[in-house]
């Protein structure tokens, strides 16, 4: 008979995207009287197309952003962020393959580009292809082993490729980083994964 291990899962999920975040400082220099009521934005003129993309992007415009990205693509600015961004707007609109493609071309400017490699490790776990999922979480763990998203993630995938003993030392990355509900059910994980190991 197979063992099943229940994961028990906090409210926050583990698995969503990863957008590369706006470093754009607002200028609070005059007050924007018409921002809330109105829903009107100004870009300021000096922003480069991916800086007009992603405060697009940030205000919900995401058709607009999708234009501005490809823009920014276009005239080599920020190419990798400007993909992986893109990708994720793909995704969102259920086009799984290109928000893939986004990902992958992102990695041709930047084969270092941490989002794009976390997000198509996300995706390939999505759509079932656990190897290329772990090959993706462990390329983006080499960049930046901070994340304690990757650390749950990648535990799960070596758990479904019944590679407990990694599944376990990830889950314990993850655990010691976290406190409270998810610290005890990142616990009952461990103890789940060491007894299907023959641990305990």
């Amino acid at each position: 008979m197979a063992k099943i291990i229940e994961f028990p899962f906090s409210n926050q999920s583990k698995t969503g995207l990863k957008k590369v975040s706006s470093r754009i400082k607002e200028d609070t220099s005059q007050m924007n009287l018409f921002r809330e009521s109105a829903n009107i934005i100004e870009l300021p003129e000096h922003l480069s197309p991916f800086e007009k993309a992603l405060r697009l992007d940030d205000i919900g415009r995401p058709n607009d952003a999708k234009k501005e990205y490809i823009n920014a693509i276009e005239l080599n600015d920020n190419p990798a962020d400007a993909y992986c961004n893109l990708g994720i707007i793909e995704y969102q609109n259920s086009n799984i393959s290109s928000a893939i493609d986004c990902f992958t071309k992102a990695l041709t400017h930047n084969p270092r580009h941490y989002e794009s490699h976390y997000n198509l490790a996300n995706l390939y776990s999505e759509v079932g292809n656990l190897q290329l999922a772990k090959v993706h979480y462990e390329f983006a763990k080499e960049i930046d082993s901070s994340d304690t998203d990757l650390h749950f993630n990648l535990a799960l995938v070596y758990a479904m490729m019944k590679q407990f003993t990694p599944a376990i030392e990830s889950m314990k990355i993850y655990s010691e980083s976290v406190s409270g509900k998810e610290r005890e059910n990142a616990e009952v994980i461990i103890q789940g994964l060491k007894k299907l190991a023959g641990i305990i």
